[in-house]
This record gives C-alpha cells, sequence and structure tokens, in this order.
C-alpha cells in the first residue's frame, strides 16, 4: 500500500512541476514572438495574444493590430500559424479583421479590430445575409487602446458581415462591412495578412 501511496504522490508532483513549466513556457513563447501585448485571452485550447505589432510607423498607421492562436500542448505551447495584423493608414472610427481558422484546435474564425471613437461602447456583428441575427462583440480597453473580438462558430465569408458601432444608449453611431474594408485597404495600398 505504501509503494502505491508514494507512487500517487510522485505522479502528483510531476504534474505540478509540468503545469510550472507550462506556464514558463507560455511566456517564453510571447515574449520570442516580439510584440507589444495588449491582452491575453484564456480560451478552451490555448492563448490568443492580441497585439501592436512592432516597428511600424505611428505617422503612417491610424490602426494597428494583430492576433495570435497559441495552443497548448499536454506538456507545450506551440505557437501556430493561426494569425493575423493589420495595419491602416485610413482614419475611420472602428476598425475589423477577420481571421481564418488552419489549426483544427484554433478558436477561429474570429473577428477584431480597434476601436478609435471614444463614443464607442458597443460592437456589434450583424449577418448581412440575415440582418435579425447578430452578435455583440466584447469590448475591452487596455494600456491605452481599445479593442473588440468576437469568435464566430463557423468559417463563413467575411464579406457577410456589418460591423457596428454603438454608443451606451445602443444607438448605431458607425457602421463598416469588411467587404468595405477589403476595397479601402487594396485602394491605398495598405496590407492586410
Amino acid at each position: 500500500m505504501s509503494k502505491l501511496f508514494y507512487i500517487l504522490v510522485l505522479l502528483s508532483l510531476m504534474f505540478v512541476l509540468s503545469a510550472c513549466a507550462s506556464e514558463e513556457d507560455l511566456t517564453k513563447q510571447i515574449e520570442e514572438l516580439d510584440y507589444d501585448v495588449i491582452h491575453i485571452e484564456e480560451v478552451k485550447e490555448g492563448v490568443v495574444v492580441f497585439h501592436k505589432p512592432e516597428n511600424v510607423g505611428e505617422d503612417q498607421t491610424v490602426s494597428s493590430m494583430g492576433a495570435h492562436f497559441i495552443k497548448q500542448n499536454p506538456f507545450e505551447w506551440e505557437v501556430t500559424n493561426d494569425q493575423g495584423t493589420y495595419m491602416s493608414g485610413i482614419d475611420k472610427p472602428i476598425f475589423s479583421q477577420y481571421l481564418l481558422k488552419s489549426d483544427k484546435t484554433s478558436p477561429f474564425p474570429m473577428l477584431y479590430g480597434e476601436i478609435k471613437d471614444p463614443i464607442i461602447h458597443i460592437v456589434r456583428v450583424v449577418n448581412e445575409q440575415d440582418p435579425s441575427t447578430y452578435e455583440e462583440a466584447t469590448v475591452m480597453e487596455r494600456n491605452g487602446h481599445r479593442f473588440w473580438y468576437l469568435f464566430l462558430e463557423a468559417p463563413t465569408d467575411p464579406t457577410t458581415f456589418e460591423v457596428q458601432g454603438l454608443s451606451k444608449d445602443q444607438v448605431v453611431l458607425t457602421s463598416i462591412t469588411n467587404a468595405d474594408l477589403l476595397e479601402s485597404y487594396s485602394s491605398s495600398g495598405s496590407s492586410e495578412e
């Protein structure tokens, strides 16, 4: 009986130590990405790191933001290809980016962006194919940056969404479609990944 007890204690200790190493590994993975981290959102299979891209010319860029999925494996964290960054020189009250899912454990697809207008407090994502269907995005403020994000249930055509910026009283102040954004990015010479 005592041998079984020692084996259980040893297994428990190994589990605790691997969990500690896992947190250290995550910190190392994030540091190696060399981003100005705004927020880390825990998701079912890992974390999504929201960040400002490094070395962005602030005089040319009105908005720039990125998101990166880091998957948690049993004993380590793994940087995935589920990521994206946008940069825009176009002055808008709200920005939007659509990220596809490539890793099967990823929480994507996701819509996210930055909020520049201080009057906008609510972000609503409307399905243009069925305007009565909408979801409110999570809105956050971190390190002087206001941003929003919404994980979508399934991959869809990103041009079918309208992103609305609303006041506290739920009055629509501005709206953009991803189709409009794609057109404005391509005509301005800005890029998105």
